[in-house]
């Protein structure tokens, strides 16, 4: 100890400052190109280890910048599965050394030579912390390279350490750099990309962890050669034998041997997407089975009452046969007579809902005839609650379509739209002529509102049920047609005029030798929006369009506007004949309206009508 000083250094080498700070007591590994001591840091007061790059390390320039990728790396990866280093630095006597955590413990190798197999239990404590810690040194943007039983130690407290990340090396960093620097890696565990030294990505850490888990549940590893040569070349062209056929013996679960196969596929590509999928699957694939093994013994018992509660459910129909009849008659009656009365709960179990849900709509459909809207509301109201009890597509979506309807017309507009969503998600129905009118209902108001977000909203309706035109390939085209003016209404609210005059023209074209008048409305609206488009933008190609518009237009024009579409219809024409400054046009339009139209307008329509009619007398 006194020659030691007297030349400057102490104990194990080191210089009087590296020892003023650090105790070192004992050497507890060693190697060509490193010593790992154990110590104490005296100012800390705790117990550390310190691994210091040998005489020969230090002369090799791979050995010296992969200690120093070891501190590098560890420094960023604070986790509690991770070795945590606490100082990186260099000893005049020594050279540079890592002060790090102070593990005591076994490494996995060790535990394996004494246990040799695990089971699914001591599998799950072992190695869900090691894929945490690789987790997140991968989010890290660092890949481990080195994963094998020697690098996950196994403390005396109980918990998992992942070690060595001295060959670990930044994903975006340029990985074909590994092979002008020599294969790096531990044969047994080595990737096939690593054997042939391509570039290493988190898959390569997937697969050394795989061949890791697959020696732990089968006591050998997937791939052995005589020499680590004929290792690399299994690695790159053989299988590795199924796990579930060499290990059967130990009872591993079926699906957790086929996500560790999937970890040893011979391309990336094949194997998980990343480590916190591969985490995700070993976790399934252990809690599958503990679920399993939880509910094997009740299935008995699930049988048993499965059988006895079909026993009962088949007495009980039976027996209430009878009195369902009677019961659905008297409503039926109660019904038809007018009676609008909630069906009670108790009255519900009894009845066939179907059929009672079809006599309300049928009611409703005759009240609605004669404009008693408030009265069908109130009674589709006051049995909503059968909807959900029925398995009737077409009466529940009739339901719904009479109060959309109805609450459309008592300017009920919120109400109208939650509706008109409800029977659109009545599936099966898409090639009905209804469903496409409510469609119509729902993105006409949608595009109404004062909410930019709801005409967003109307044009992903129209985009839905257009969608649905050439799947079915329905004769309806003219309510197609309807739609894409409607979507070209949205696209013109939201100021995307290229777009509005697209779906326009899309929306004329489907008018093309259309027999029926009702789409006559929707192809005026139509053209006099691309007639007011072509005026806007005069030096664009759709200039050239605007007197063959205008003639369109022009003929359109001459039919009356049918009911359902005379607001709409008398909007855009007065704002055609405004901008032409015809103020008798526009009024001729005003007043034929209002005397046609004035049972299916709404109140806040006839309003504007009249105060728009007042303006143009003056």
């Amino acid at each position: 100890m006194a020659s030691a000083e007297s030349k400057g250094t102490h104990l194990f080498g080191f210089s009087p400052e590296f020892s003023s700070r650090y105790e070192l007591t004992d050497i507890i590994a060693k190697t060509s190109w490193s010593t790992v001591f154990s110590g104490r840091d005296k100012l800390l007061d705790r117990k550390i280890a310190i691994k210091v790059l040998t005489q020969g390390g230090q002369a090799d320039e791979k050995i010296s910048n992969r200690f120093h990728n070891e501190a590098k790396s560890i420094s960023v990866l604070d986790h509690p599965n991770i070795v945590k280093i606490f100082a990186y630095g260099w000893d005049t006597a020594a050279g540079p050394y890592i002060a790090m955590e102070f593990l005591s413990g076994q490494t996995l190798s060790v535990v394996l030579k004494e246990e040799k197999l695990f089971n699914a239990k001591k599998f799950e404590d072992t190695f869900i912390p090691v894929l945490d810690a690789l987790c997140f040194a991968h989010e890290k943007k660092i890949v481990h390279r080195d994963i094998k039983p020697e690098n996950i130690i196994i403390t005396d407290e109980g918990s998992i350490k992942v070690l060595d990340f001295g060959i670990s090396k930044p994903i975006s960093q340029n990985q074909s750099q590994t092979v002008t620097s020599g294969l790096l890696g531990t044969p047994l565990y080595m990737s096939p990309e690593q054997c042939e030294g391509k570039d290493i990505t988190s898959s390569t850490d997937i697969y050394s962890l795989a061949c890791t888990m697959y020696e732990t549940l089968s006591g050998r590893p997937p791939f052995f050669g005589e020499s680590p040569a004929q290792t690399m070349y299994a690695h790159l062209h053989k299988t590795a034998p199924r796990l579930i056929d060499i290990s059967s013996h130990r009872k591993v679960p079926v699906r957790l041997a086929e996500v560790i196969m999937q970890g040893l596929s011979k391309k990336p590509s094949k194997r998980p997407e990343s480590m916190e999928k591969f985490r995700a699957q070993i976790q399934a694939a252990l809690t599958g089975r503990a679920l399993l093994q939880r509910n094997t013994k009740a299935k008995r018992l699930l049988k048993l009452l499965y059988i006895v509660g079909i026993l009962l459910l088949i007495t009980v129909a039976l027996l209430s046969l009878k009195a369902r009849e009677q019961y659905v008659a008297r409503q039926k009656k109660l019904i038809m007579e007018g009676g609008t009365s909630p069906f009670r709960q108790s009255d519900v179990k009894r009845a066939k809902v179907d059929s009672i849900l079809s006599s309300i709509v049928l009611k409703a459909a005759d009240l609605r005839k004669h404009g008693k809207n408030q009265e069908v509301v109130d009674l589709l109201s006051s049995n909503e609650s059968l909807v959900s009890l029925s398995d009737s597509k077409k009466a529940k979506f009739m339901f719904y379509y009479f109060l959309a309807q109805c609450n459309a017309s008592l300017d009920k507009k919120e109400n109208s739209i939650e509706y008109c969503k409800r029977s659109l998600e009545c599936r099966g129905l898409e090639k009905e002529l209804y469903y496409l009118q409510m469609a119509d209902i729902l993105a006409e108001q949608l595009t109404r509102s004062e909410q930019l977000a709801k005409a967003e909203e109307a044009i992903r309706v129209c985009n839905k049920v257009l969608a649905q035109r050439l799947k079915h390939k329905s004769d309806f085209d003219f309510m197609y047609g309807v739609l894409m003016v409607r979507k070209g209404e949205a696209l013109s609210r939201l100021s995307r005029p290229h777009e509005a005059a697209e779906s326009m023209r899309e929306a004329l074209a489907l008018y093309d030798n259309c027999p029926f008048k009702r789409t006559y409305p929707y192809a005026a609206l139509a053209s006099l929006w691309l007639t007011d488009y072509a005026e806007q933008y005069p030096n664009k190609k759709q200039r050239d369009d605007e007197d063959q518009l205008k003639e369109t237009t022009k003929q359109l024009l001459s039919s009356y506007l049918c009911a359902p579409d005379a607001g709409n219809g008398m909007r855009y024409l007065a704002k055609y004949y405004a901008s032409k400054n015809q103020r008798k046009l526009e009024r001729d339009l005003f007043t034929r309206v209002l005397s046609n139209h004035r049972d299916t307008l709404s109140t806040q329509d006839i309003e504007s009508i009249e105060r728009k009619l007042s303006d143009l007398s003056h």
